[in-house]
């Protein structure tokens, strides 16, 4: 038996190395997956500052996005922000939304934002500043409409409304509310 062993040291040397050359192909397979991380749900990018500009179709400005901090998670495709400031600029009518928070799905063309909601349409010639306050809205940036399914107040000048919920299309300048509560002023004209 003795006498073997010069002869087998070869083969157990072609063995250890069959599968020292398995256990490394192994290693190496799973480090290469195109998803490695992904599924503890880590962000794969982090950007302070971020900004990015939308253009219509014509290939004009249409929609500004600025927040203090984007995370994006490869998971889903989405991004969390934090104090997002989203501005509309089409048909005349820009409206600006914030929020403490948002989080960006499907390419951008819907954002929820959340916490502290705010958004606002510039008074023009013949209609003052509106400003709508709520705790949250679903965004749908293509066509520019604001679904909000939590109370809130609108207020233009001197005119408050409280409602359950309701749809602010800014393209068409419409605004949809359900279960609404109303204070206008006094016309001065009455008052006499």
């Amino acid at each position: 038996m003795i006498r073997r062993l010069p002869a087998l040291f070869p083969l157990l040397i072609v063995a250890l190395l069959a599968v020292a050359t398995y256990w490394l192909q192994f290693v190496v397979s799973n480090e290469r997956t195109p998803n490695l991380g992904n599924d503890r749900g880590d962000p794969d990018t982090i950007i302070e500052r971020f900004h990015v500009d939308k253009f219509d179709a014509r290939g004009k400005l249409a929609m500004k996005l600025d927040a203090d901090q984007l995370k994006h998670y490869p998971k889903d495709d989405s991004a969390d922000l934090t104090q997002p400031r989203i501005r509309f600029l089409s048909g005349g009518r820009d409206s600006t939304w914030r929020s403490d928070k948002a989080r960006v799905t499907e390419r951008g063309d819907h954002i929820q934002l959340i916490d502290n909601v705010r958004g606002t349409r510039v008074a023009t010639p013949t209609s003052a500043e509106q400003v709508l306050t709520t705790s949250e809205v679903a965004l749908q940036t293509q066509d520019e409409i604001a679904h909000i399914n939590k109370p809130l107040i609108l207020t233009q000048g001197m005119t408050r409304i409280d409602a359950a919920s309701g749809e602010w299309n800014n393209i068409e300048g419409l605004l949809n509310l359900t279960q609404v509560d109303a204070t206008f002023p006094r016309n001065s004209n009455q008052a006499k």
